[in-house]
């Protein structure tokens, strides 16, 4: 099976996938795209660091519906169809903009004590997953109220994160820890530590099939782990260059 971009975009949009891909920070490193769909709508949410705001564009005519302020340098974005309300992670001012995704207004902000790379959130526990990067580990919050719950220690610089709620586990790729850690989302620990090749930065979750699928930087490399074994079950390879998962 061939692993597009689109593709990715259009099983999100039908609440299968739910993929995240690296784009080029300010300082030359590597952070999250900003990019999450509204499996229940079909909108687009994107992030700009140039203007620190949300874009919530038409899927199907690409149209930008509304632009909405958000913190500073926000380098990532999910949302939670269930409730309706998105979350965007903010570098800068050390924080999450909560927004109404029926209104496209700011409904309240949750600060943080650290800079935030990346976020998922489970849509049926309404748990957020708060990737603090330079500490290495998992911010477990509550999304009803924003109440810190719990802190996770993963692998060496956690970047990619994602989420399958149908299991309850969450996935966390640690670049220079060459490995994606599982966490229960009940018990809130890591319960395996799947060794990976090096620098993963990308990761997809199949919820349906309990399949993720891990990208690397500057390799054109896909591997997949078996959330049953939680073991690399093998790798795909797309020619030169790298994955489309990791444009």
């Amino acid at each position: 099976m061939k692993l597009t971009l689109l593709g990715l975009l259009f099983l999100a949009s039908v609440g299968q996938i739910f993929a995240q891909a690296p784009g080029s920070g300010a300082d030359g490193g590597f952070v999250p795209l900003g990019m999450a769909v509204n499996g229940a709508t079909g909108m687009i949410y994107s992030l700009s660091q140039t203007s620190d705001s949300l874009f919530v564009r038409d899927r199907g005519s690409d149209a930008i519906l509304a632009t909405v302020a958000v913190g500073t340098h926000p380098v990532a974005v999910a949302v939670n169809p269930r409730t309706g309300l998105l979350y965007v992670a903010n570098q800068g001012s050390r924080n999450l903009t909560v927004i109404d995704v029926n209104t496209n207004a700011v409904n309240s902000t949750i600060p943080l004590s650290f800079p935030p790379l990346n976020l998922a959130i489970n849509s049926v526990t309404n748990r957020i997953y708060v990737v603090d990067e330079a500490a290495n580990q998992i911010a477990v919050l509550d999304a009803t109220n924003g109440a810190s719950l719990e802190t996770v220690l993963v692998g060496t610089k956690p970047m990619a994160i994602v989420v399958n709620a149908n299991t309850n586990r969450i996935y966390v790729a640690s670049a220079n820890g060459n490995l994606v850690s599982v966490i229960d989302g009940e018990a809130n620990k890591v319960i395996a530590a799947v060794p990976v090749s090096p620098n993963p930065i990308a990761l997809v979750v199949d919820r349906g099939n309990n399949f993720v699928y891990v990208g690397y930087y500057q390799s054109n490399e896909v591997s997949t782990i078996d959330g049953r074994s939680n073991a690399v079950t093998g790798s795909i390879f797309f020619g030169n260059g790298r994955p489309s998962i990791l444009h």
